[in-house]
């Protein structure tokens, strides 16, 4: 599988355009603002976008989805508990910085432990609450999507509506129980691997 890691600005939200390198086939994850242009770039590369998959429903990481499903005509996939932060700017905490972002409903909702297979790549579902309730890992090969659930030496915030300081904790021990050293692609910041999270950062040792 081929990455390609698009830091957007204003919030430097991350997201990710996962691809199979022989077929050009993928899925995007976390669009978030200015991602027009870059999927513009990705489609005259040649690779074929199938999917949106979201780790949770904040404002930074939706806010592209809408132009991205409509240029493209792809589904959108979230955690059941994150599905109604797509339709309300207040519940996604956009109009808390005086934005009005929100999206239709998405036409996959998604649960622990289910393996969603397109176009060739298998991606399987971790629920992972703390951040939202809704906050989901993916998990394709040796690589893992961990949104705001896992950071370089850090973590998810808890103190926003839907957040769990305890529920976090849980999450993240279930992730330090993974005995494969994924390489962790998260929401924000630079990408990093399970065992040097399970070594050094202090959220996983608590």
């Amino acid at each position: 599988m081929e990455i390609i890691k698009i830091n957007n600005y204003p919030i430097a939200a991350n997201t990710y355009i996962a691809y199979d390198e022989n077929t050009n086939k993928g899925v995007i994850i976390d669009p978030s603002f200015g991602i027009a242009n870059a999927v513009n770039s990705v489609i005259e590369e040649g690779i074929e976008v199938s999917a949106i998959l979201l780790t949770h429903g904040h404002f930074d990481h939706i806010a592209g989805v809408e132009s991205v499903r409509t240029a493209l005509g792809i589904p959108v996939y979230i955690h059941a508990a994150d599905a109604d932060m797509l339709l309300s700017a207040d519940k996604n905490h956009a109009s808390f910085y005086g934005l009005d972002i929100a999206t239709s409903a998405a036409e996959n909702i998604i649960e622990d432990g289910q393996i969603i297979d397109i176009e060739g790549l298998s991606f399987k579902v971790m629920h992972t609450p703390g951040h939202t309730k809704g906050s989901v890992c993916y998990i394709s090969g040796d690589i893992m999507f961990t949104g705001d659930t896992l950071f370089y030496m850090s973590m998810g915030r808890t103190d926003l509506e839907g957040g769990d300081y305890a529920e976090m904790m849980a999450s993240l021990k279930k992730l330090s129980e993974l005995n494969v050293d994924y390489k962790v692609y998260p929401g924000h910041e630079q990408s990093t691997s399970l065992f040097y999270e399970k070594d050094n950062n202090p959220f996983m040792s608590v």
